[in-house]
């Protein structure tokens, strides 16, 4: 069938009002959707610089630390020699410059001091592998004898002693170290004597040494003792313990103890008034109670004891006597260790230390030892030159307060501006 002209023209009608009605939309979307994307344009131009104003100043951030933290190693690895310090690096194109001032010029490379009493230039410590074994098996045991010259000058060595457990027995041919002789005996004890080795100060020798041994379940422990000093001043106490199977007590068979100090803080600001708290720990090594006669601790030079600061196993005051520019706080009385335990005796000072290290020393008479435990030179105090360090790359500055010494550097805080 024929379609008529005039449906035609119909169609023709609805096809033009379809496509102005679709104009009609398209530009009353144009006409509203401009400022849309206009406004989209401006926000995403905003983020961008907003990016870039913040990535840049990450970038400075970063590179500011970056030159703080070389400035601050550097300082490890030569000690200044001014109170001022100046160093520059180029980071990301940009030239970065940071500034120390120091309180002082802090002071060069500190050892262990010697130690106060005489008759103890020589320490000696005691190691042994293994350090376990199953009963009654035959194992050999290797022992290394540790002697460190503790005073501010060369000493020489001329005798080693050392007293094995019950049942064991020297390899035969097999010293090394100081020497490669065989020691003499005397029942359990061995002795390398007529030596002439000289130890510079703070320097360590050993000698080392093999024993066989086949023994029931138990603990058996060593001590080992040097000349110049002897045993009174020297020994290493019952250590460098062996255990055969599974023994019923871990405690060394005799009577040992062992002496430490520690200190709280341990590193601060020098020229800083600060409180220390000191804590003298004995343990009882041995198998039954030892009786302490007296305590004793020698506190490094301007540090004052606190008055009632005592704890722990004293809580009376201690007497108080000065020597040579230090003060010596002595408590004495009667003083129970059971086997195995162990106890304390806290105490806190006062000082305001100046720039170095500052050492404290403690003994404990045990009547029952045949030696006074000692602490040795420790508890150490690190006092560091106080100083600030200025890092900017010049436009805005990255600062730290920090503490220095030869070969440290302590950021105690910082701030970035």
């Amino acid at each position: 069938m024929t379609e008529s002209p005039l449906n035609n023209r119909k169609h023709i009608g609805t096809r033009r009002s379809q496509r102005g009605s679709a104009l009609t939309i398209a530009l009353a979307f144009m006409v509203f959707a401009v400022p849309v994307v206009v406004a989209g344009l401006t926000l995403a131009s905003t983020l961008l610089l907003d990016s870039r104003v913040k990535l840049n100043d990450f970038e400075s951030q970063y590179t500011r630390l970056g030159a703080s933290i070389l400035s601050h190693h550097l300082l490890t690895q030569d000690a200044p020699t001014s109170t001022t310090t100046v160093s520059s690096v180029v980071l990301n194109g940009t030239t970065v410059t940071t500034t120390i001032v120091m309180n002082e010029v802090p002071p060069g490379s500190l050892t262990v001091p010697a130690p106060s009493e005489a008759g103890r230039e020589f320490r000696t410590e005691k190691s042994v592998h293994p350090t376990s074994t199953a009963a009654n098996v035959d194992t050999t045991f290797t022992y290394t004898i540790t002697v460190t010259n503790m005073s501010a000058v060369s000493q020489t060595l001329t005798g080693m002693y050392d007293n094995l457990p019950s049942g064991f027995d020297y390899i035969t041919g097999s010293s090394s170290g100081v020497t490669t002789a065989n020691p003499t005996k005397s029942g359990q004890e061995i002795r390398w004597l007529g030596l002439s080795t000289s130890v510079p100060s703070g320097d360590t020798v050993t000698q080392i040494f093999q024993v066989t041994a086949r023994r029931p379940a138990g603990v058996y422990c060593n001590e080992a003792w040097v000349t110049p000093g002897g045993y009174e001043f020297t020994t290493s106490g019952l250590t460098a313990d062996v255990k055969f199977g599974s023994p019923s007590s871990l405690e060394c068979p005799g009577k040992s103890v062992r002496f430490s100090k520690a200190v709280s803080p341990s590193v601060v600001a020098a020229g800083t008034e600060h409180t220390f708290h000191y804590s003298i720990s004995m343990q009882n090594r041995g198998n039954s109670t030892l009786v302490m006669n007296s305590i004793e601790d020698l506190l490094p030079a301007g540090f004052t004891y606190v008055t009632d600061s005592a704890q722990g196993l004293v809580f009376s005051n201690p007497t108080q006597t000065s020597e040579s520019g230090r003060t010596r706080l002595t408590w004495t009385g009667s003083f129970n260790i059971p086997a195995g335990g162990t106890v304390t005796q806290e105490l806190d000072a006062v000082a305001t230390p100046a720039a170095g290290d500052h050492w404290n020393e403690a003994w404990g008479d045990f009547s029952a030892l045949g030696y006074t435990a000692y602490t040795w030179p420790s508890a150490r105090v690190e006092a560091l030159t106080a100083a600030v360090s200025t890092t900017t790359d010049g436009h805005k500055t990255f600062q730290c307060v920090i503490w220095i010494r030869a070969g440290k550097v302590v950021i105690n805080s910082c701030n970035m501006q």
